[in-house]
């Protein structure tokens, strides 16, 4: 079994800032230094990269100065040639019909914003040589399957591009090619990867969800310990959480996601005091018993010489 705890985060766009507050707690209670690898899908993959980065002020600083302008800038020319190749003589339906086709491999807004926080802020160099294994959930559109994509051991533009790949949501964005394979958001198949580790050996989890419905097969994970933190409220929909990348959302569900963890921590941790009061006592009690069982020993002997001495005593007289 491989040791450590595996880091799971999933994907939400905007809605990604909650897992900064959960970073924010987990180091508070000391637990991150125990992660030995992390797994992630769209933002979680960036979230995980900058967690596996282990400087919290620099993704707190990240998201505290988030806007939409930098994330969502659309890419007017490539909207204009479209919309004049698909030509306004067609009907209304068969219009839509083909913009949906054509912007599902071409997203209609811009990668330029998240390639600047990519490189202003990740030490690439550093992320390959990590001590933590990471992947990345990508999908496939070559195969229709979901890939994991170990990051560790990569050039930056290969992990450039892996972050670019797990975090292309369709219409939205470009897809992404590595390697002749074609890439859209991993949330399209697999938006809690805890597969690539758990066949790492992992065994022991902390997933933090994105939404309250997120979905995963526990029953393929029968022998894992999971740790699960859900948004104890709505982190918003499409327009009103994953494309909301707001500075004020964002410090909201920081605070939110931190609120939550210590939820689930704190009564942890106080149990876990509890016990080990419990298994020191227990230990107090146990040396006393021997101490006293010696003790009892030494007066049996005595009792015994006393005795001896007695019956030499009689016999003499």
């Amino acid at each position: 079994m491989y040791k450590g705890i595996g880091l799971v985060l999933t994907g939400g766009g905007g809605k990604g800032a909650y897992h900064i507050g959960v970073w924010k707690a987990l180091r508070e209670y000391g637990i991150d230094k125990n992660i030995t690898a992390i797994s992630g899908t769209s933002v979680g993959i960036l979230n995980g990269i900058l967690f596996a980065q282990g400087n919290y002020n620099v993704a707190e600083t990240v998201w505290k100065n988030i806007s939409k302008d930098k994330i969502l800038k659309l890419d007017m020319k490539k909207i204009i040639l479209k919309l004049l190749e698909i030509g306004l003589i067609k009907g209304e339906m068969a219009a839509l019909t083909i913009i949906f086709r054509e912007f599902y491999g071409n997203g209609i807004f811009s990668r330029e914003g998240l390639v600047k926080i990519i490189d202003d802020n990740i030490n690439l160099g550093y992320i390959s040589n990590c001590y933590l294994d990471i992947f990345a959930a990508a999908y496939n559109i070559n195969t229709l399957k979901i890939d994991y994509l170990k990051i560790n051991g990569k050039d930056d533009k290969t992990i450039k591009k892996i972050l670019l790949a797990s975090s292309a949501l369709p219409i939205i964005f470009d897809n992404e090619e590595i390697d002749g394979q074609y890439y859209i958001d991993g949330g399209v198949k697999d938006n809690v990867p805890i597969k690539p580790l758990y066949d790492r050996g992992i065994r022991n989890f902390i997933v933090v969800h994105l939404a309250r419905n997120s979905l995963y097969n526990s029953g393929s994970f029968k022998d894992a310990n999971i740790i699960e933190i859900v948004p104890s409220n709505s982190q918003g929909d499409l327009l009103t959480g994953t494309l909301d990348f707001s500075k004020e959302s964002a410090e909201r569900r920081i605070g939110q996601g931190y609120n939550d963890t210590i939820k689930i921590l704190k009564p942890m941790y106080e149990m876990g005091i509890v016990q080990s009061k419990i298994g020191i006592q227990l230990q107090k009690f146990k040396k006393d018993e021997v101490n006293f069982t010696y003790e009892m020993v030494n007066l049996f002997d005595k009792r015994e010489k006393i005795k001896d001495e007695l019956n030499k005593l009689l016999k003499n007289h």
